[in-house]
């Protein structure tokens, strides 16, 4: 089916707490996810701590072929809405009890991040126990450190007889009980759904603080099914958050304020990427890729050290002849650009971006032989059938 490298193998019984990381969609998906690798090997640079990868419709990890319910900690990854009733599936195929007040302290501890988390627990928070509200860096080794210092992974491990009954530390049966959540209100960032707590968004200070994956999992495979959608590119965080404000982006207000990655480590990190997996494509990945300060010496500097470069959609206004020059220069054969609607309804999302910037740019990329790429929201507030005509 497929070939991993670089996966992350360490022994399950020694390990303090036994994390498994589950995305609510399919392979090609998970693995497209920059966010969902950074966590992978952020939380595996911790000696307690061993994170395995459960990826939908499997309730077993990729790792070791454990059960979900072997698991100290699960952690769903929610990226969007749309997965929301995969994380029912999922939880309910292990035999893990859907809403938590059901469950008691032999079950795992359940937990989710990424966007959706932070935008707006509510939806899930009947099956979830706590929420990571922001970015992980800031927040997830102080939640596995508290974790650690209350013991729940070796009470828990500890808590079932061989007739699966609940004992105490001198092997007499109790009563189930539930986990104690109250310590982790102390931790800024947590969302805990029994206490409905208020909580702000955390965020890491600089790119400096971030997680930069320098050796990712690389898919081996001629599976349609299971080709990422990044394969064979070392994925590159040039930058988080956007000054934009375009009224349908997350990016723009929740993840505030623009943090970018200093150029020289950029180059520091891709260059390391390399070794670790023998790739030569490198994919920016940022809100707004273009908007970063230095972009031409960025796609100059990883050219000139033998790098093909690729990028997301690109802001328009902010694309130069140089721009694409640069780009050109480094193997990129296609130009993504967003549009989203026509000028009228762009403005009411606050993208107020005039055709002539369009066609400019669209004519600029033809003339230096790009494929062109464009992306438009079909049912924005106050659109027409004229509008969606006018966009043919």
């Amino acid at each position: 089916m497929f070939k991993e490298k670089n996966i992350i193998i360490k022994n399950p019984l020694k390990a303090d707490i036994r994390f498994g990381l589950v995305y609510p969609n399919v392979y090609k998906t998970a693995m497209s996810s920059l966010g969902y690798q950074i966590i992978y090997n952020y939380i595996n640079e911790r000696e307690d701590t061993y994170s395995e990868r459960i990826i939908y419709p499997s309730t077993r990890s990729l790792e070791t072929n454990s059960p979900l319910s072997d698991f100290d900690i699960v952690s769903f990854s929610l990226q969007y809405e749309q997965d929301y009733f995969h994380v029912l599936e999922i939880l309910r195929e292990a035999d893990i009890p859907l809403r938590r007040e059901d469950r008691t302290s032999d079950d795992p501890l359940i937990i989710a991040g990424g966007p959706c988390a932070s935008a707006n627990p509510l939806p899930l928070s009947d099956f979830i126990d706590i929420f990571v509200v922001g970015e992980a860096e800031a927040v997830l080794y102080d939640f596995l450190d508290m974790y650690s210092s209350l013991n729940l992974s070796k009470n828990r491990r500890k808590s079932k007889n061989n007739n699966g009954n609940k004992i105490n530390n001198n092997g007499q049966g109790i009563d189930d009980d539930k986990m104690d959540l109250s310590p982790f209100l102390d931790i800024e960032g947590l969302y805990i759904s029994e206490f409905n707590n208020e909580t702000n968004i955390v965020l890491s200070e600089d790119m400096e603080s971030i997680y930069h994956l320098t050796c990712p999992i690389v898919t081996e495979t001629d599976d349609k099914d299971f080709i990422p959608a990044f394969s064979n590119s070392i994925l590159l965080n040039v930058s988080r958050a956007c000054t934009r404000g375009c009224r349908f982006c997350m990016s723009s207000y929740m993840y505030r304020p623009l943090r970018e990655t200093n150029l020289d480590d950029l180059f520091s990190i891709a260059e390391e990427a390399r070794e670790n997996t023998g790739l030569n494509k490198i994919s920016l990945i940022g809100a707004a890729v273009s908007d970063y300060s230095r972009i031409n010496d960025l796609t100059e500097g990883l050219k000139e050290r033998g790098f093909q470069v690729s990028t997301p959609s690109m802001r328009i206004e902010s694309i130069t002849m140089e721009t694409l020059v640069a780009l050109k220069s480094s193997g990129l054969k296609t130009l993504t650009i967003a549009p989203e609607s026509i000028y009228s309804l762009r403005r009411r999302i606050n993208k107020d971006i005039k055709d002539e910037e369009v066609l400019r740019v669209s004519s600029d990329a033809v003339e230096l032989g790009f494929n062109i790429k464009l992306y438009f929201l079909i049912g924005l507030p106050y659109e027409s059938e004229d509008d969606i005509e006018e966009l043919a």
